[in-house]
């Protein structure tokens, strides 16, 4: 049986429904998508976690959830190790496109996303990432850095619209 096509906006520190890029993106492509976010069990384990840091995440999805079920809208919350719920939702979909912003965290969450660089590869996934802050990962100097920073401050708010039904429950 062919599976269905999908993207998945995957939210991780952005916990937001407005100047979203990775929704936008989303909310434009033909396909479907579903609107994940993991509580990662060793990303809970790690020593810079805190109780109120997972009571901010808990309460910004609570509100994000209550503000889509005017379009029909939800979020996928999960719990578990992230390559794992990925795994799943590769067995269970055709997972074009993954859509998130860049995360600048831990060496832990780093690894983390190295690995399901290489998973969504094995599986012909593009991952976008967008850039959130002024935070350039990876760069090798600060040539151009405050020019980039200063035209990322500068874009233009994006106006997030959301289609009644576009998203999978």
């Amino acid at each position: 049986m062919k599976q269905q096509s999908i993207n998945i906006v995957w939210l991780k520190r952005d916990l937001r429904l407005s100047d979203h890029a990775p929704l936008y993106v989303a909310e434009q492509d033909e396909l479907p998508y579903i609107v994940l976010y993991v509580f990662d069990q060793d990303v809970l384990a790690y020593p810079d976690t805190s109780l109120r840091h997972l009571q901010f995440q808990y309460h910004s999805l609570l509100a994000m959830s209550k503000a889509m079920q005017s379009f029909q809208g939800s979020i996928a919350v999960c719990h578990g190790k992230t390559r794992d719920i990925f795994r799943h939702l590769i067995d269970q979909y055709d997972i074009r496109n993954v859509l998130s912003y860049q995360e600048s965290g831990t060496r832990l969450t780093f690894d983390i996303d190295r690995d399901l660089v290489k998973l969504f590869n094995e599986h012909d996934i593009k991952w976008y990432e967008f850039q959130r802050d002024g935070i350039q990962r990876g760069i090798k100097d600060r040539k151009n850095w405050d020019k980039d920073l200063y035209a990322m401050a500068h874009s233009p708010i994006i106006e997030n619209t959301y289609n009644e039904g576009k998203q999978i429950h």
